[in-house]
């Protein structure tokens, strides 16, 4: 004697022979307007603050980093905000990466090796590190790592701001 399929097995054995239809490629491409491209979607612009350029097409994410919100925060100067940016360059351009590509550190035609353009680098960040002194591993964090700014201390935060002052003072008297 056969026991009679329980609804879970006639379930189990129904999809076993169902046919699920492949999805179909449309039929053309969707258009890549310069519109499309440069609108953040809703939901990127519900998150950041975006700045509308007077055509009204171009986005530009304020909000892009940690050092970006501050600012617009007004929690930092500009020229805290800007020696942080220089050091993310610095940090890209000498550790290999690409980073950031619309920068180019170096002058054209300079002349320059790539040893000796990465003994030059060194010699401004190893600057950098010295005026920070025990706040450069925050620093990095925040601005390297793009970590939260003095989110779990606000020693950590006033730490940081010390150490982008004093490197913006360094790179206010020394040209790279």
């Amino acid at each position: 004697m056969t026991k009679a399929p329980t609804v879970a097995a006639r379930r189990r054995a129904k999809a076993l022979f169902r046919v699920t239809p492949q999805p179909t490629a449309p039929s053309r491409p969707r258009a890549r307007t310069a519109e499309a491209t440069c609108t953040p979607t809703p939901e990127r612009q519900a998150k950041g603050h975006y700045t509308v350029s007077t055509k009204g097409r171009v986005y530009r994410d304020d909000d892009a980093t940690p050092l970006r919100r501050a600012l617009r925060r007004g929690v930092l100067a500009l020229r805290e905000v800007e020696a942080g940016e220089h050091v993310e360059e610095l940090w890209h351009a000498l550790h290999g990466s690409s980073g950031r590509s619309c920068l180019d550190i170096g002058v054209r035609g300079s002349g320059e090796t790539d040893p000796e353009r990465t003994a030059r680098l060194g010699r401004v960040l190893d600057r950098y590190r010295a005026a920070a002194g025990g706040a450069w591993g925050a620093v990095l964090d925040v601005v390297v790592m793009h970590g939260a700014l003095g989110k779990v201390r606000y020693a950590r935060f006033k730490r940081v701001k010390a150490g982008l002052s004093k490197i913006a003072e360094v790179r206010e008297g020394v040209s790279t």
